[in-house]
This record gives structure tokens, C-alpha cells and sequence, in this order.
């Protein structure tokens, strides 16, 4: 009899351990450099690595590497990673782009012209591409590294002060940059960078998913930088993912099938949904008249999908009676009686916008199947909508075809300040 409570107690003791998932995290934090130290990386890295601790990750610190050392570091992160099912990488240091391409700057880089970054320092895509090999359940891409680069000082000024560059996150993936793509960040006057100091303060709060962490942070930036900082997230996760674990409304992980990324199944043959009012994060009053337009340019592009497939898009008239709205998404869906809703905040730079957007499916139970942010300079602001607008409809399992698509109105560029004066002038009639 003792003997057979023990293999049960040796079986639960199995089961328990196998259930519990597996997380890796590598921490590189990259200050002393020849040409001008940074202040905050190490103690950024140091902080990041009792926080990942605390939440359940294994965590392999290094500090000031070289490239050959970041190199090494980071394939054998990747070889790891194939045993674990979450991964994330945090580099905090400086970072560079240079033809399209995100670099990390090791410290024995010597980079006295634009072309001797490719062979002086570590591309951003080497970690991609071995988080994407290591095929786990769910990748995080931190990036500290858009301060302000000494090393460009000597370059040609077409080549300066471009922060980093736009990446697409692979399925099942964050990426996450401290600030806007082409823009730079504070290293930050206290112990932490401002970026890493908001993930220190909540990486580890429970009953919120991974995104709504993320949200919290660019708030915070924001807010601490008055406006000049904003960071910059890209998602490609399918359903919630909480980083406290044991908290939430799931069980932490949803798992993915790479293979098969459409999340949603849908048997009524017309799809319904609403956009609600965006968010104003411009951090000015007097953009309301940005904010709203970009607001009706998305309805106007859904609906014209709605011209050729069956897709109810709710009028901008009845979701602007929710722009304040303290609902449940559930609750608030049902009222406007639609299966999917769009929420999103509109960010603003000179002549540059900037969308945060996510997707939401409600029925058959609350599921996020789009988060995303997208950047696009004025003159393609119609394009940037068109394409969203298709992004959403693939979401939701409406498959454009090619005869589809050449009987839609294709985008045109504008002239910037032509239509800027159209929604302004929109917007006022709106308030009649």
C-alpha cells in the first residue's frame, strides 16, 4: 500500500511539474562604450533580472559583451529556447539602423562610417530568427536602444539620428521598442532607463495580459517624458497571455499552431462590427479633429468591404454614443449587438501617425485576434486604412479575392496639408 501511494505521489509530482511552462529569458545590457558610456544599461539589466526571477523566468545575464560574445550569446539562447515554450530577450544599449536593418552595438564596435556597422555589430533579425527555430508557444523582443548614438555624429547626416527601424513580429510574438521607429529615447536620469523603469513597475502585476502591460508602460513614458517618449509595440499573439502567472482569466499560454493562424471560426455567413471612438494619445486637446478622422477613415474603408462581402459595419453615429463608455467588452458588444469591436489610440509626430489597434472577437468567448501598431506619414494615410482595413477582415475570416478587390476603390496618396484642412473642416461640421 506504501508503495503504491508513493508512485502516485511520484506521478502527481510528474504531472504538476510537466504542466508548469517553461520560461527563458537572455539579458544583455551593454554601457561601457569607447566613445561615451551609457549610464543605465547594467542596472537596467541587473533590475530586469530579479523581475523575470520573480515571474517564473530563467534568466542568463550579461553585461558590456563584445560581438563575438553577443554572437555566442545569443545562439546558445536560441539552442536553449527549443526546450522551453516562452522565450524573451531584453537588450538594453545602444542600437542602430542602417538600409532597413536594426543593429545592436556591442562594445568593441568600431563604426566610423554607416558600412561598418553590417560587420561591427549584431543584427536584430539573428534573434528573431532564433526565437521563430526554437518553435515555442510565445516570444517577448525588448529593445532599450534607441538613445542617441555618438556614433553617427561623424556619419553623413542622411545617415543620422534615425532611431530604429520598423519590424514585423512573427506569429506568436512582442516586440517592443522603448520608442516610435525613427526616434529616439531618454536613457533616463534615475538608477533605470524610463522605458525599463516602466516595465519594472508593471512586469509583474497580475490579472493583465502581456498587452495591457505594454499599454500601461507607453502610458507611463509618456506621461514621464511629457510626450517626447513613446514606445512602440508590435503583436502578432493570438489570445491573452498573462506574464504573473496563475492569474487571469485563462490559464496563462494560449497555444499556437503555427501553421494555421486564423483564429477565428465564424458560421453565420455576415460578420458584424463596430469600431469604437479612438483614443486621443496625441497628448493634445486640439487633435480631436485628427483623432476622429482617423477614426471615420477606417469605418469608410471596412464599409467599403462591405460592398462586396457580407460585413455589417455599425455607423459611425451609433458608436460615437459609446466614446465614454465603462463597459464590460462583452456587455458592450451585445448592446450594439456585433461579434467583433476594434479599439485603438492614435499617436502623432510632425507629419507622422502613428495607430496602436487591437481586434477583438466577443462570441464565442472574448478573444484578442489583432493587436497591432501601425505607422504611416501623411501622404498614405488612405493607404494605411485600406490595409488595416484588410487586416481586420482576414482576422475575421473574409477572404478578399482578387475580383473582390479590383471592384474596391483602390487608396490614393493626399496632399498632407489639403487633407488635414478636410478633416478639420469635418470635424467642426460634426460638432453642429
Amino acid at each position: 500500500m506504501k508503495k503504491l501511494i508513493f508512485i502516485i505521489a511520484i506521478l502527481l509530482f510528474c504531472i504538476s511539474t510537466n504542466s508548469q511552462e517553461r520560461r527563458l529569458a537572455l539579458i544583455i545590457g551593454n554601457g561601457h562604450y569607447p566613445v561615451r558610456n551609457l549610464a543605465n544599461p547594467e542596472n537596467d539589466v541587473k533590475s530586469m533580472e530579479k523581475a523575470l526571477k520573480d515571474i517564473g523566468f530563467e534568466v542568463k545575464k550579461y553585461e558590456n559583451l563584445k560581438q563575438k560574445e553577443m554572437a555566442q550569446a545569443i545562439d546558445d539562447f536560441g539552442n536553449s529556447l527549443k526546450n522551453y515554450d516562452i522565450g524573451l530577450f531584453f537588450y538594453a544599449g545602444h542600437g542602430i539602423q542602417t538600409k532597413g536593418f536594426n543593429y545592436l552595438i556591442p562594445v568593441d564596435a568600431v563604426l566610423k562610417t554607416e558600412s561598418d556597422v553590417e560587420f561591427n555589430c549584431v543584427r536584430v533579425d539573428r534573434v528573431i530568427g532564433k526565437m521563430e527555430n526554437a518553435k515555442n508557444n510565445v516570444n517577448f523582443l525588448i529593445l532599450d536602444a534607441c538613445r542617441d548614438n555618438p556614433y553617427e555624429r561623424s556619419w553623413t547626416r542622411s545617415a543620422r539620428g534615425r532611431g530604429l527601424a520598423t519590424v514585423t513580429s512573427p506569429v506568436g510574438s512582442v516586440i517592443a521598442f522603448a520608442t516610435s521607429p525613427g526616434k529616439t529615447a531618454l536613457d533616463g536620469s534615475g538608477k533605470n532607463g524610463l522605458f525599463t523603469s516602466g516595465l519594472l513597475k508593471y512586469i509583474d502585476e497580475p490579472d493583465i495580459t502581456a498587452i495591457q502591460m505594454f499599454q500601461k508602460v507607453t502610458a507611463y513614458v509618456q506621461k514621464e517624458s511629457n510626450g517626447n517618449q513613446l514606445p512602440w509595440i508590435s503583436t502578432s499573439l493570438i489570445g491573452d497571455f498573462y506574464l504573473v502567472q496563475g492569474t487571469g482569466k485563462t490559464d496563462n499560454t494560449v497555444v499556437i499552431n503555427k501553421k494555421h493562424i486564423n483564429a477565428v471560426d465564424i458560421d453565420n455567413p455576415e460578420v458584424s462590427i463596430a469600431v469604437l471612438p479612438f483614443k486621443n494619445y496625441t497628448g493634445k486637446s486640439d487633435q480631436n479633429w485628427l483623432v476622429e478622422g482617423q477614426h471615420e477613415i477606417l469605418i469608410n474603408e471596412l464599409s467599403k468591404i462591405s460592398q462586396v462581402k457580407p460585413l455589417r459595419v455599425i455607423s459611425r453615429s451609433t458608436v460615437n454614443s459609446f466614446k465614454n463608455y465603462d463597459k464590460s467588452i462583452p456587455d458592450l458588444a451585445r448592446e450594439i449587438n456585433v461579434e467583433f469591436l476594434v479599439e485603438a489610440s492614435v499617436f502623432s509626430f510632425g507629419d507622422s501617425i502613428t495607430l496602436q489597434l487591437r481586434l477583438i472577437q466577443v462570441y464565442p468567448k472574448e478573444n484578442v485576434v489583432l493587436a497591432q501598431s501601425y505607422s504611416s506619414d501623411f501622404s498614405n494615410i488612405l493607404k494605411l486604412h485600406s490595409n488595416i482595413a484588410g487586416q481586420i477582415a482576414k482576422k475575421m475570416n473574409i477572404n478578399l479575392s482578387s475580383k473582390d478587390i479590383a471592384k474596391l476603390p483602390q487608396a490614393p496618396t493626399v496632399n498632407p496639408e489639403s487633407y488635414k484642412a478636410y478633416l478639420r473642416g469635418m470635424y467642426h461640421i460634426h460638432q453642429l
